[in-house]
């Protein structure tokens, strides 16, 4: 019989607890020695390559990341030809606005240095060509001559490659809707987002719908500098959006904006393609009216979507995502009952990184089949490193109905999101 038992057990114990300690994974504090690698090279850029026929208010976007899982920041070059000017330095983004107008007919060349704190990353120098010919600008209220008191009738009386400018001393407006845009390089723009406002007078009804027409597709159309408001209540599937667009429809910008009391904010539909564009940046989405039923910010369906520098308060789901390779990046969302919901079915390959979520009853709820999802950099209010500090090199570990996900690498204080 052993004389010792309690030694042979502590053994044991002892055994267990090493095997375990060089089993886990990087998430403790014990890992492997690292080794640091340069971000990859940007790539897939939008505008594409050689593109010809490009708007003259266009976005630049591309496809970043880390091997590492780094943060990762990116400097921007543009110009009309050698040495190009250094216009965007140090951005977390992988879109930026070019906020000058560009000229028409016009050349221009661009490139991407990506990057961490192991390095930087050269992206190689892309190019696109600008739309021949100005277009003109259809002007909505204000003391005009020839501006129309109704944002559809410009729209109707607008081509391809046209903008409304709506003004805000006529606000607010109220339309027969929804207001259908099937225009392609189009642009409706609001003179100020607070004050230019367009009501749905709670008639249960989508607000401004982007729509292609027939066997012609609509691509290119920028809405900007709205206060969106008042669908009515109900629920979600039933034509309550401040701004829907139709599976024939490619490449929507949405920025700037604020959506107010819809019971779908932004609902984008179709699956998209490789190098479309869709942005959705720098909006508030919240809701202050007394009855709410499955209010949700945005309802997106699409693929390679950019939801970026947004603020989501009150609502019941800010975010409701069915598509895969989103990013989500520079968001808050404050006392909503869910944050980001991905589609129960499976979800693959986004983004959610520099985003504050605060005051969620639940911040996201991922599938028990989502796939390589990348949580990094995030603010969460509840992270047990916030609560105590000497805990701090430990993973957030989010607990959802399906299943936990992890952010590695969670940040300690929430951003200054300015929106």
């Amino acid at each position: 019989m052993d004389k010792h038992p309690d030694v042979l057990y502590k053994a044991v114990v002892v055994g267990v607890i090493v095997c375990f300690i060089l089993l886990s994974p990087s998430s403790f504090a014990i890992t492997k020695e690292r080794i640091d690698h340069p971000p990859y090279e940007p790539s897939n850029p939008v505008p594409p390559d050689e593109a010809t026929n490009v708007s003259i208010y266009t976005s630049l976007c591309w496809t970043g990341g880390d091997p590492d899982g780094d943060l990762v920041i990116y400097d921007v070059y543009f110009g009309k030809n050698n040495p190009l000017y250094l216009i965007v330095n140090k951005q977390p983004s992988n879109c930026t606005d070019l906020y000058a107008h560009l000229e028409f007919n016009t050349k221009y060349f661009w490139k991407i240095v990506a990057w961490d704190p192991d390095g930087s990353t050269e992206g190689p120098i892309w190019s696109f060509t600008t739309i021949e010919s100005p277009p003109k600008t259809l002007y909505v209220g204000g003391s005009g001559e020839d501006n129309y008191t109704k944002i559809q009738d410009a729209i109707d009386n607008a081509s391809d490659g046209d903008t409304v400018f709506v003004y805000d001393e006529s606000s607010p407006y109220y339309e027969n809707y929804p207001i259908r845009i099937n225009k392609s390089d189009f642009s409706l723009i609001g003179e100020n987002r607070e004050t230019t406002i367009i009501d749905g007078n709670e008639e249960n009804r989508i607000i401004i719908s982007i729509s292609g027409r027939g066997i012609i597709d609509v691509n290119d159309v920028k809405i900007s500098g709205f206060t969106i408001q008042n669908t009515g209540v109900g629920d979600w599937e039933q034509n309550k959006d401040g701004i829907y667009k139709d599976s024939e429809v490619r490449n929507v910008t949405i920025i700037n904006n604020i959506f107010k009391n819809c019971v779908v904010g932004i609902h984008f539909r179709g699956e998209g393609a490789k190098n479309d564009i869709y942005l959705i940046k720098d909006n508030i989405f919240l809701w202050d009216a007394n009855e709410s039923i499955n209010v949700y910010g945005i309802a997106n369906f699409v693929y390679e979507c950019r939801i970026i520098n947004n603020t989501f308060r009150n609502l019941d789901i800010a975010i409701y995502n069915v598509g895969s390779l989103v990013d989500f990046s520079g968001n808050s969302f404050i006392c909503n009952i869910i944050g980001i919901l991905h589609y129960p079915l499976g979800v693959f390959f986004c983004n959610i990184y520099r985003n504050n979520f605060i005051d969620n009853r639940f911040h996201v709820i991922d599938s028990f089949i989502d796939l390589f999802n990348k949580y990094e950099n995030n603010y969460w209010d509840e992270w047990i490193g916030l609560k105590f500090p000497k805990l701090d090199f430990l993973p957030y570990i989010g607990i959802s109905i399906y299943m936990p996900w992890i952010d590695r690498n969670p940040a300690k204080e929430p951003y200054d999101i300015n929106v």
